[in-house]
């Protein structure tokens, strides 16, 4: 079957639309420093939004490139956010927010973006070697945090310390080992309130799925469950 000739070149105009949604990297947005991606955790496939002013997230767009878990290119995933929540808050996402996405061992971008498509928070764990990045800001932006090359090999849990912190000197590293155990995977609760992984033997996946983020007062921590 033929296709019309108007119709092939709308056919062509939204394959390059689709093509070069990235070819311009987005800009900061006012809302930049209100909301940051606070901790991302690689084993129990979890990212934490903590709010360091009042924000409402409608539309809001949360952005992860994933080195594909076979080495064959990347992947990216994109979810929409919602709500008005108050300085303070802890998000999880996916267990608060309904979103798909995997995250790769040591090489991810993440890139949370405001309803008008300008850049809030981005985040970079990109191991040597791996595919070329989406999104290639190089740490010099104020809404950037590029931990390359730092994750001492393949990091369970990296996070912002004290919370809410952009500038890569404030942020650490959990790997399961060695000597850079300095953020011990805490979804929905502040970073640095453990100083021993409570969440031993690989039961970080099963906290953060049980998890529903509440006040962390609230939270009593028996072995690895939470009530």
């Amino acid at each position: 079957m033929k296709l019309h000739p108007l119709f092939r070149v709308v056919l062509f105009s939204l394959f390059i639309q689709i093509q070069t949604v990235w070819a311009a990297l987005p800009t900061l947005s006012p809302d930049s420093g209100k909301v940051i991606v606070n901790e991302i955790n690689l084993q129990a496939m979890y990212i934490e939004l903590y709010f360091n002013d009042d924000a409402d997230i409608n539309n809001w767009e949360l952005w992860i490139n994933e080195q594909s878990s076979s080495g064959g290119g990347t992947t990216q995933y994109g979810c929409t956010l919602s709500g008005v929540y108050e300085s303070g808050r802890f998000l999880l996402v996916p267990q608060e927010i309904g979103c798909t996405f995997d995250l790769h061992q040591n090489t991810n971008e993440v890139l949370l973006l405001d309803a008008a498509g300008q850049v809030v928070h981005y985040v970079s764990i990109w191991h040597a070697g791996h595919e070329a990045k989406e999104w290639p800001y190089d740490g010099n932006e104020s809404f950037a945090t590029v931990l390359d090359g730092t994750s001492g090999g393949n990091p369970g849990t990296v996070c912002s310390k004290p919370n809410g912190e952009e500038a890569e000197g404030d942020w650490g590293v959990y790997n399961g080992g060695g000597t850079n155990e300095v953020c011990y995977p805490t979804p929905g609760l502040p970073n640095g309130f453990f100083t021993t992984n409570p969440f031993a033997n690989n039961n970080v996946r099963n906290f953060a799925r049980r998890y529903q983020s509440s006040a962390y007062g609230d939270v009593a921590i028996i072995g690895n469950s939470v009530i």
